[in-house]
């Protein structure tokens, strides 16, 4: 390889990372709801139905997602959609982002336009210490807080 291949190669994977890099940064919330929403339902009428879409304009917001990303996120079939190994992992990665974003608006909500520093602790314990023990400890440490923003799991 000609030291000209080197740099036609190289010159080559910066556009590609700077196109990948615009493409991705189109991506939206609204896009990983939409696909997060096609998991949980496992097929596109369903999903379109409780995202109040047509199905075909599910299939197209679905296609350009997957175009955005690079790569397909389910397979179809007659029997349905199924999740690539790449699909699974967006979704891991999608379930996780907007479980965050639901976080931090209760979060900024729960400070309210006085700036409180406000958190949600959330603890998961084997069900005879969630009754048992995990009560008398998590009590004092709750004392002071809005008795509406504790959450049992």
């Amino acid at each position: 390889m000609s030291s000209s291949d080197k740099f036609s190669l190289s010159h080559y994977w910066k556009i590609c990372h700077a196109i990948r890099r615009r493409l991705l940064a189109r991506l939206r919330f609204c896009h990983l709801q939409m696909v997060a929403e096609v998991e949980r339902a496992g097929s596109l009428s369903k999903a379109a139905t409780k995202l109040n879409l047509t199905q075909p304009a599910l299939s197209k917001a679905l296609k350009e997602v997957e175009g955005l990303l690079g790569f397909t996120l389910f397979k179809r079939s007659t029997r349905g959609l199924q999740k690539t190994p790449q699909g699974a992992i967006v979704m891991r990665g999608a379930t996780l982002l907007l479980k965050e974003l639901h976080h931090f608006h209760a979060e900024a909500e729960a400070a309210g336009s006085e700036g409180r520093i406000a958190a949600v602790l959330r603890l998961g314990a084997p069900a005879f210490l969630a009754v048992s023990l995990l009560p008398a400890v998590v009590a004092p440490a709750g004392q002071g807080a809005p008795a509406d923003r504790r959450e049992p799991l």
